[in-house]
């Protein structure tokens, strides 16, 4: 086991040269050794005065603490595990940027991880779930097989960030979760579309296994389904800028029938069937509509239509739901659940109905000549 000694460093008795202990430090600001452990791990139990002598006599002799340490006796490390997927603008970043906010008022850093694979993913939150190196964990759009996996009774507090498991029975119930109201925003877009007069829609699915993009291609087919007048397919694998561009070009290859429009999953999916469109020479929105999600920088610049995702206050609010966990005196099997509101940014690729000529056949046109 290793013990407080362990916890400090580069501090050094000047007196002899070597390491100060426990001890001395309590000689010095006049108090004993077990408060100085209480200060050094962040015990509410110690009066102002106290913590103050202890911690000029720290600060004076230029002591740290060493968190992974700390961590093994079971006191706070002062560190937040976050687990994502990939980086890139966006998104993960502004869920970044809301948790670090959160985390600098309780004076805790991020110890941020990208996983190389669903695999990855599972096998890191399981090392940090017992390792003690962290006080507690947050997954970013977790992959959903994660959720076959059990949560432990030993395991440290954990919060889902863009999932929820409210259903599942391995524990996952029981976990905070943040989660976005994707149906909602995607509804909106969709009625917005009819409106426009769109009939035949082609949804672009990016990662399929994650919790937003099963909420979203599931709503897309119950909207279909629930009007009979509209037709709906689906590209798979459309996961990112380069393959929305080739399968969206794929797409135009094998079908005789331009869609009305086409519905991404995120803003780089929809920048990526915006190219190929453009070397088809197709217009937007004249021949078909485009819309796409998350709000990205480029997206306003570029008149997309898409979904506004608050990433900033995602991240607060995953990080508040962890803070609140960790602060709770006993502990709870309640699980507290999030539902973010997106809002719908109508811009000018999906304004349809300033196509008046379209020079490409219609649906029923086609259905037409085939009859």
């Amino acid at each position: 086991m290793v013990s407080l000694h362990g916890m400090l460093r580069n501090g050094m008795n000047k007196r002899n040269g070597k390491r100060l202990t426990l001890h001395q430090i309590a000689e010095m600001a006049g108090t004993s050794k077990s408060t100085v452990s209480r200060v050094l791990t962040n015990d509410p139990h110690v009066s102002p005065e106290t913590r103050r002598r202890v911690q000029e006599v720290i600060d004076r002799h230029g002591f740290r603490p060493n968190l992974f340490a700390r961590g093994l006796r079971g006191a706070r490390t002062g560190q937040i595990a976050v687990i994502g997927r990939w980086m890139e603008r966006g998104f993960l970043a502004d869920v970044i940027k809301g948790m670090d906010m959160v985390a600098s008022r309780h004076d805790a850093h991020l110890l941020s991880c990208l996983a190389h694979g669903p695999e990855d993913y599972i096998s890191l939150w399981r090392r940090f779930a017992v390792g003690g190196q962290v006080d507690g964990i947050i997954l970013v759009a977790p992959p959903l097989k994660i959720l076959d996996h059990q949560v432990e009774p030993g395991d440290i507090p954990l919060t889902l960030c863009a999932c929820h498991a409210s259903r599942n029975r391995r524990g996952w119930n029981a976990v905070d979760a943040v989660s976005l109201n994707n149906v909602g925003a995607k509804n909106a877009i969709l009625e917005h579309l009819l409106e426009q007069g769109c009939r035949y829609l082609v949804y672009l699915e990016g990662t399929a296994d994650t919790y937003d993009a099963r909420e979203r291609v599931l709503c897309f087919q119950r909207f279909v389904e629930s009007h009979p007048d509209v037709v709906g397919e689906i590209v798979r694998d459309a996961t990112w800028r380069d393959t929305a561009r080739m399968r969206t070009l794929e797409f135009l290859e094998k079908n005789p029938v331009l869609p009305d429009a086409f519905l991404a999953y995120n803003d780089m999916v929809a920048v990526g069937a915006l190219e190929a469109l453009r070397e088809r020479g197709i217009r937007v929105p004249e021949d078909v509509a485009v819309s796409g999600f998350d709000d990205a920088d480029m997206a306003e610049f570029i008149g997309l239509t898409t979904v506004h995702v608050p990433g900033v206050l995602i991240g607060q609010e995953a990080a508040r739901l962890l803070f609140m966990r960790l602060d709770e005196e006993e502990e709870s099997r309640i699980a507290r659940h999030t539902i973010v509101e997106l809002t719908p940014k109508i811009r000018r690729t999906s304004l349809f109905a300033q196509g008046r000529h379209r020079r490409f056949p219609r649906l029923e046109q086609v259905s037409q000549d085939a009859g």
